[in-house]
């Protein structure tokens, strides 16, 4: 079975990580989830750009992937230009839970914005340059993560989540908390429609979407009896879970026909019954099984088969989409094919009636599923494929990248069959 090696994590497209100041996520959420996407994507682009040149005033993001991590259609140009001209009248009170005690509290989100010849390039206030640069208290923010979720309160209550993973979210008035979610006073004034309409849907999204946990307590006021502030717990998913238990479930899911896993079953899910101690082509046959219409419940008919179940600390696994990003990254580690390509591979690949465009559908295909993930440092460009159950990679890589490419795709890593 392949080893667990713990490498440095790369630099990759297919997974951006925004290292984004404390004061600035807690901010009164006055724009909507597509325009707080498409912020986060220029601080990205921003942040990068100020570690080559601190001086740096202008700033440029591709067009396309300002598309691609706010999820907006790429021919939904009026819908961009609207998002990022909102954003121009935006002021913001920043830092409102106090975690970092400096003296600055509002700012336009964007001064200037412009898209020209595929690129948009844009100004941000001169304190905003200095704290994305120099931030002392941050929480990594994975735009993959992001462009998943849909409501703006659970992106916002997302991104105050990362901030306390660890910690405890100290507690605030609901005032304090509408303030963070945005809401005019008129709005869900109602204490029942707040929790129906606002922090009940967004901590559902959040636990449903995201690598995190959220669960929350309300508090009365001792003198009116009525619901007076609010205390959020985080943790993430998966804790307690090694790598080790993964990579084992994975090779065995991989010998018996399970990667990818099939319709009606997610891989965190396969994972865990292959985890268990019975014969793994016996799991297998429980599986298969189970994916019969007419099982109502297929991990429930599983588990009253099995003679010896999964851990008990593996359950968080049955309420996963997808892995935790560091028991993720082990299995990168572990199987991934990865081959080197010249940075224009998508352009090159396109040949004939396979447009640049139509190879990058493809490609993002993949990756959506996790099967794919392209990693660059600076020219250097590996793309990186997990094996199909045949430990062979998809047909992407050997009917598509490597015929046309041919001597300028070397291969780096192949696992072993």
């Amino acid at each position: 079975m392949p080893q667990n090696r713990k490498l440095k994590e790369p630099e990759r497209t297919a997974r951006l990580v925004l290292k984004k100041h404390s004061a600035v996520i807690q901010m009164s959420n006055v724009v909507t989830g597509v325009q707080r996407k498409a912020w986060n994507v220029l601080l990205y682009y921003a942040r990068e750009a100020l570690r080559q040149d601190e001086a740096r005033r202008i700033f440029e993001v591709p067009l396309g992937e300002v598309y691609r991590w706010t999820g907006i259609e790429t021919t939904d140009w009026t819908k961009l230009k609207k998002a990022l001209l909102a954003l121009m009248n935006v002021i913001v009170e920043v830092n409102l839970l106090g975690k970092d005690r400096e003296a600055w509290e509002a700012f336009v989100l964007l001064p200037s914005v412009g898209i020209q010849g595929g690129i948009v390039r844009f100004e941000l206030a001169e304190r905003l340059r200095q704290v994305l640069l120099h931030p002392r208290m941050y929480a990594p923010l994975d735009l993959g993560v992001l462009r998943g979720l849909r409501g703006k309160y659970a992106i916002a209550l997302y991104e105050l989540a990362r901030d306390y993973v660890g910690a405890q979210i100290p507690e605030m008035s609901l005032d304090e908390f509408r303030k963070l979610m945005g809401l005019a006073p008129h709005e869900y004034s109602r204490f029942d429609n707040l929790l129906q309409r606002v922090l009940e849907p967004a901590v559902r999204e959040v636990n449903e979407v995201t690598d995190l946990e959220l669960s929350y307590t309300l508090f009365r006021d001792p003198r009116t009896r009525r619901w007076a502030s609010i205390r959020f717990s985080v943790r993430r998913k998966g804790e307690g879970i090694v790598s080790e238990d993964i990579l084992i479930a994975f090779d065995r899911a991989l010998e018996h026909g399970f990667v990818p896993p099939p319709e009606g079953l997610s891989l965190p899910k396969v994972l865990w019954a292959f985890s268990a101690g019975d014969d793994p082509a016996r799991v297998a046959d429980f599986l298969r099984a189970a994916l019969d219409p007419g099982i109502a419940n297929p991990i429930g008919f599983v588990r009253s088969k099995l003679q010896a179940p999964p851990a008990e600390r593996l359950e968080p696994l049955l309420y996963m989409d997808g892995l935790p990003p560091d028991l993720e990254e082990a299995l990168w580690q572990a199987f991934a094919f990865q081959i080197r390509v010249p940075p224009d591979w998508r352009e090159r690949c396109g040949r004939g009636v396979l447009t640049p465009d139509f190879v990058s559908s493809l490609f993002e295909r993949l990756v959506l599923a996790h099967q794919a993930r392209e990693v660059r440092n600076g020219d250097d460009v590996v793309l990186e494929f997990l094996p199909l159950s045949s430990r062979k990679p998809p047909d992407f890589v050997t009917r598509l990248l490597l015929p046309h490419l041919g001597a300028d795709a070397q291969v780096v890593k192949a696992p072993a069959t």
